[in-house]
């Protein structure tokens, strides 16, 4: 027996038949386990943050996912970002209104020192800041985001087209 024939002697018809994820999905088998969704895609419907937020958080979460969906500027990757300027702000919102506009404490000696209210609501501006910019929501940071998209294609003129005006004038 030579080996070619060694090699075409095996019974194909007892191997396994596997469909491709893509077969099951057309078929409608696929579990749903196996779903993968694109996490570069922009989200088509809202989601929920990655850990749990304050009511207050809930509610900018929401409207901000809201607000990036219309512009399809919102993707899977971008969900840990926004939940993280929802917590931001909400902070903000939160310690602003327990300080009741008190940042500065002064001691008996006569000597004043920043409250730590006030250094919460530093960091939480720092903070939101960088999500910000982050998120592209500021004026300048949309711009830079979006002078890396992929340029839309201008029409060329098609020389056709230039022919059959020089013939009609």
């Amino acid at each position: 027996m030579k080996f070619d024939d060694a090699f075409f002697c095996f019974d194909t018809s007892a191997m396994s038949n596997k469909r491709t994820d893509e077969e099951k999905k057309f078929e409608g088998t696929l579990k749903k386990s196996r779903v993968t969704v694109s996490k570069s895609e922009p989200l088509k419907r809202m989601t929920k943050p990655s850990f749990e937020l304050t009511p207050d958080g809930n509610r900018i979460f929401k409207e901000t996912v809201k607000m990036l969906m219309t512009t399809e500027a919102v993707t899977a990757l971008d969900v840990f970002s926004v939940t993280m300027f929802a917590y931001w702000v909400a902070m903000f919102i939160k310690t602003d209104k327990d300080a009741n506009g008190v940042f500065v404490q002064t001691f008996k000696n006569g000597t004043s020192n920043i409250t730590g209210t006030f250094s919460v609501i530093k960091e939480a501006h720092t903070n939101i800041q960088y999500y910000l910019r982050v998120l592209g929501l500021t004026i300048k940071d949309r711009g830079t985001i979006m002078a890396f998209a992929e340029p839309e294609k201008e029409e060329e003129d098609n020389p056709l087209d230039a022919i059959a005006e020089m013939l009609i004038d």
